[in-house]
């Protein structure tokens, strides 16, 4: 009932003003201009900076383009934009409609925005000295799905660099039938205190968490989904950089992995540690970040035709520990992977569930667990957790799997005779019968340690709409992670999780099958 509140209290704001500034920089090594204005397709004003060198050999220059961030505006890149000033690129960065400067409406990377990037292409050949052969594209978060999308539809950018984006909203936003509460409550919330919000979104999120026109949902996000669109990049085989964050519980990665191993042209794929756009952001602060060194590189590579030693392509870099160390993995690592299934065994009067790893020959084996009500298992404190665990090593931690819990389930393996590496998405297959009409299932992976402490590896969620006997098959988020030799998996399900908005339903009752007809299983995809 909370988070139906802060909904209600979100959609009501009233739509905030331009939030308009200046930021006036003088060096001897580049030219600045921070008063921009690009006269769109439809009269409206963009409003862009433009940073180049002061001095350059060619008379055209490799151009890059970048789009902000939700809430926040055409100043974003700055640092980067003078660095790569410093390294013989003009950066033009703009205000996506609807947020800093620019006008108009807020349009998630609709018809409306992808006309303005031509538009501002336009300006960038008719204006400047842009080398209409060389111009790329990037921006983290809303100005990566920007830059996905616009890959597909102009024809004049040679190549794109997206950091944080997404494959499909719809999942992002609904995947498995289940709103994301908690960011999309950020999302609405800085949208009406610090852009120019279109009615029609809130709309669409008040129909999301009712229920209701999910037809219309579908459609809306669709075509601002860069996977539709896919086939249109690979037509044109453009070069394609992609960033996103293991921690990432706005654009999960499993889509955009997805959508990397769809491209069928040039591309990269870095997977970082951290939450959203966090792998990325400590960029737009300091030089020394892994991303932006990749962006850095791409951009070289194809803009300029300079090799450099950070440049990889058709690979994928994982960031394999808190530490930060990358491993590079092929580029087909991710695509078909193999999988190792572990069995659910339902508790008895003297045996805990049971992860097993050889099918249950018993045909009358039932798990019962009440909904409504939240367990120990949880993804913890929204945002915070996946930041302290991506960059700190603080890991969401219990320290014990419970036995006897009405309102959850608990499984656990026995403890490994060797090490195992999970990479990519495991995936859940459950049996279940419940006696409400929607019903909200939350599934937690542990890394079980030999003292009982249990570490949150992954977790995934699935809504089923109907109380029928049915199978209901999801993927847990996309993570790399090694279970010692000696440790154990556990995974536990519930109904209840702070990131996700449950329906409004009185609690009832689950029964979860795992016999020999009807099988629930995990399948961890192990690294090849």
């Amino acid at each position: 009932m909370f988070k139906i509140i802060i909904f209600s209290m979100l959609i009501s704001l009233p739509a905030h003003a331009k939030k308009c500034k200046s930021i006036q920089l003088i060096h001897d090594d580049y030219e600045y201009n921070d008063d921009i204005e690009i006269r769109s397709f439809d009269n409206s004003i963009i409003a862009a900076n433009l940073v180049k060198p002061r001095t350059h050999n060619s008379e055209k220059l490799p151009t890059i383009i970048f789009v902000n961030s939700w809430a926040l505006d055409e100043h974003e890149y700055l640092k980067q934009s003078l660095q790569f000033a410093g390294e013989g690129f003009q950066v033009l960065s703009y205000s996506a409609r609807g947020w800093g400067c620019s006008d108009g409406m807020i349009d998630v990377i609709g018809d409306n925005d992808m006309k303005d990037i031509s538009s501002v292409i336009d300006w960038l050949i008719q204006n400047t000295d842009a080398d209409p052969d060389n111009i790329g594209m990037s921006g983290i978060s809303y100005g990566g799905g920007m830059t996905l999308k616009a890959l597909a539809v102009e024809p004049r950018l040679k190549t794109g660099a997206a950091m944080s984006a997404w494959g499909s909203l719809r999942d992002s936003l609904f995947g498995n039938n289940t709103p994301r509460a908690v960011w999309g409550a950020i999302l609405l919330g800085s949208g009406y205190l610090l852009g120019n919000m279109d009615p029609h979104i809130l709309e669409l999120f008040k129909d999301m968490v009712r229920y209701e026109n999910i037809s219309e949902l579908t459609s809306w996000t669709n075509k601002r989904s860069p996977l539709e669109f896919i086939e249109l990049i690979n037509k044109r085989s453009v070069p394609v950089y992609i960033s996103n964050n293991f921690g990432d519980n706005l654009f999960q990665p499993n889509h955009i992995i997805e959508f990397y191993n769809r491209l069928t042209g040039p591309k990269q794929l870095d997977l970082n540690q951290g939450t959203h756009a966090t792998g990325e952001a400590f960029g737009l602060f300091t030089v020394n970040n892994h991303t932006f060194k990749k962006v850095h590189a791409w951009f070289k590579y194809w803009l300029q035709n300079k090799l450099t030693e950070d440049f990889e392509m058709n690979s994928i870099s994982v960031a394999t520990n808190r530490n930060k160390t990358h491993t590079t993995f092929s580029s087909s690592t991710l695509k078909n992977p193999s999988y190792i299934p572990f069995y659910l065994e339902p508790k008895t009067i003297l045996q805990p569930g049971r992860l097993s790893t050889t099918k249950n020959t018993n045909s009358n084996r039932t798990d019962w667990l009440a909904s409504g009500r939240d367990t120990w298992a949880t993804t913890g404190i929204p945002i915070l957790s996946e930041i302290l665990s991506g960059h700190f090593n603080v890991p969401v931690f219990k320290f014990e799997i419970p036995s006897i819990n009405p309102f959850g389930v608990d499984y656990a393996s026995e403890p490994l005779s060797k090490p195992l590496t999970l990479f990519g998405a495991p995936k859940i297959t459950l049996q279940v019968k419940t006696n409400r009409d929607k019903t909200l299932f939350v599934a937690y992976l542990y890394d079980v340690n030999p003292e009982g402490g249990a570490k949150l590896v992954t977790h995934g969620v699935y809504t089923k709409l109907s109380s029928m006997q049915s199978k209901i098959e999801f993927e847990l988020v996309a993570t790399y992670h090694i279970f010692n030799k000696g440790h154990r998996l556990a995974l536990s399900i519930d109904t209840q999780d702070r990131l996700y908005l449950a329906p409004i339903e009185s609690p009832g009752m689950i029964a979860l099958s795992a016999d020999a007809k009807l099988a629930s299983t995990l399948e961890i995809p192990k690294l090849k």
